[in-house]
């Protein structure tokens, strides 16, 4: 056998084990921890994982979620972030801003990347120290900026409304943020807000059975407490025969007119951004990104409380529940 084709058949095996062992390789597994506190943005993580999906990220082969479910109290996101922290995963899905607060003290001293969807206000929650360049661990979509239009869609159904029925809670950051949004908007538009402190569950229930005689609408407001007790607000609207409106998107909950974010669209942009951090990105110079916002109309609703939806209106909702 010649000498050339001796070195011919070493190169060829030694390609063959360089081959091999690239192909063998394992494959790297990314653990993801998601915690919510809000049940009306359980379909961030169904759009979220659509979203991974679609980079490549197959659930049980090369990503593993750890989803601990929908949380009842700040006591109990702060334990399953802490667990998540020393477990030490290799990202958190933070949903809500008082969830995206508690996982930045969590992960403070650690390298774990955070990517909260949705956050109101990042900037305003001292999430990032700006929206082009968030610096930290910190990144992810915010849903702030929707409430005026909501309200210009809120008019434009219901033409005489004057006087807007309020509930806030009063120990929450996201929901002042909100408020104090709705409150600009309103006075630009001539609006009176007849606004109620509530505290917890029972006082909510209270609120919404005794709303006074003046006002002719009801808002729901962008706070987790509130939106996971859209029902109330539904059923409060179609007893004392009132529209509700809101600057977020819980028209298939029930409310009226609303204009805000689509949950599992705001997923889905999240994704985009946690594929850029695998891919090496830092979250500290990936830009917090505004959430797109859609117009939603609950016929059910308008047709209870004996509301005509123009239809023009209906021509350039997203979404229609009929």
């Amino acid at each position: 056998m010649s000498r050339n084709r001796i070195i011919i058949i070493i190169l060829s095996i030694s390609a063959l084990i360089i081959f091999s062992l690239l192909t063998c390789k394992k494959t790297k597994v990314f653990n993801i921890g998601i915690v919510n506190i809000n049940p009306g943005l359980e379909s961030v993580v169904d759009g979220f994982k659509s979203g991974m999906a679609k980079f490549g990220f197959i659930e049980g082969k090369n990503i593993i979620y750890i989803n601990k479910g929908t949380l009842n109290s700040a006591e109990q996101a702060d334990a399953a972030l802490k667990d998540l922290v020393v477990k030490d995963v290799d990202l958190i899905l933070a949903i809500t801003t008082p969830v995206a607060q508690k996982a930045q003290k969590a992960v403070e001293g650690t390298k774990i990347p955070v990517v909260f969807a949705p956050v109101f206000f990042a900037v305003e929650s001292g999430l990032v120290k700006s929206m082009t360049n968030p610096g930290g661990n910190l990144t992810g979509i915010q849903i702030g900026g929707s409430t005026a239009k909501a309200l210009e869609w809120h008019k434009t159904v219901v033409h005489g409304s004057k006087h807007i029925f309020v509930p806030y809670i009063t120990d929450a950051k996201a929901t002042e943020q909100s408020l104090s949004e709705l409150k600009k908007a309103a006075a630009t538009l001539g609006i009176e807000l007849i606004v109620a402190g509530v505290s917890n569950f029972d006082e909510l229930k209270v609120t919404l059975k005794n709303i006074p005689r003046k006002a002719d609408a009801i808002w729901l407001l962008n706070s987790p407490f509130l939106v996971s007790n859209v029902n109330l607000y539904v059923e409060a609207a179609i007893k004392h025969k009132l529209p509700l409106s809101s600057g977020t998107s819980q028209y298939n909950s029930g409310v009226m007119v609303s204009y805000g974010q689509d949950p599992f669209r705001t997923g889905e942009q999240a994704s985009r951004l946690v594929h850029n951090i695998f891919e090496g990105a830092s979250p500290a110079d990936l830009p917090v990104e505004i959430s797109d916002f859609f117009l939603g109309i609950n016929l059910q609703t308008a047709n209870a409380v004996g509301i005509k939806v123009p239809d023009e209106v209906l021509q350039q909702a997203d979404g229609i529940v009929r």
